[in-house]
């Protein structure tokens, strides 16, 4: 199925608020839970090439002896 940024928008902001209804071009879809929300956000943002990095960043500090 080809998806738009607009669906993977409208999805990721259902996602965030934790409501499982979303509506897409007059249409509305209630997913049964979050994890199918999520497994559908992954394929969409595969098919859409976007990425989002899971890499937590840490600060460093040099002690001199």
């Amino acid at each position: 199925m080809a998806y738009t940024q607009d669906q993977l928008d409208r999805l990721e902001a259902a996602i965030a608020r934790g409501v499982r209804t979303v509506s897409y071009n007059g249409e509305s879809v209630t997913y049964e839970s979050l994890k199918d929300m999520r497994a559908l956000r992954n394929e969409m943002r595969a098919e859409l090439g976007a990425t989002v990095s899971m890499r937590a960043l840490f600060p460093t500090v040099r002690r001199e002896v």
